[in-house]
């Protein structure tokens, strides 16, 4: 797992490239190791671009001091590696997901965590063999590719359906001592 302070983590007023440059060195320096066919990045961010998202997200659960969780504020992810099929992947997910794509992936067993045993897993993005080449050395001069013609049509997925919204409780842990619930600071 490879995180970034300020002045990398992309966050205003940051310069972004310096950012991107980092993720681009912690990848380049995987290819070089000649791990691109069995490394898997999951490559995410942790809050999104605003409040006036396009697509309206069910509220499945929020933490005690009611911020929303799971199909909340919308985040990219982007999967890839030698063995990650290329594509855009439709399905609702939330950032447990990547907990669970990581457990599957190393074949371990459930936590005992319902939340994390229970999500949604990428892993069958994975395939067996390597068939992505490896992207562009860092400081590589790169070229925009044409756009495709014509546009291809988004194929937009409905959410879920949800009855209502649970409040995220305290995690049990195997020795059965408990983690409070995440507690964030609402935005105003």
């Amino acid at each position: 797992m490879v995180w970034h302070d300020s002045p990398y983590d992309e966050h205003p007023v940051a310069d972004v490239s310096k950012g991107q440059n980092k993720i681009w060195q912690v990848v380049d320096a995987v290819v070089k190791a000649g791990h691109w066919d069995d490394t898997v990045f999951l490559l995410t961010w942790d809050d999104w671009g605003g409040w006036d998202d396009h697509v309206v997200t069910p509220n499945v659960e929020h933490t005690p001091d009611g911020v929303q969780l799971a199909y909340g504020p919308r985040v990219p992810l982007l999967m890839f590696g030698g063995r990650v099929k290329p594509g855009i992947d439709s399905r609702w997910n939330s950032h447990v997901s990547i907990g669970k794509t990581v457990l599957d992936l190393l074949g371990l067993p459930a936590l005992g965590v319902a939340r994390l045993d229970d999500a949604v897993t990428l892993a069958d993005l994975v395939e067996p063999v390597a068939s992505v080449p490896p992207p562009p050395a860092f400081g590589a001069t790169l070229s925009q590719p044409t756009s495709p013609t014509p546009a291809p049509t988004p194929t937009p997925v409905p959410p879920p359906p949800v009855a209502s919204s649970a409040a995220v409780g305290p995690i049990t842990l195997r020795d059965g001592t408990t983690l409070p619930p995440p507690n964030d600071q609402p935005v105003k």
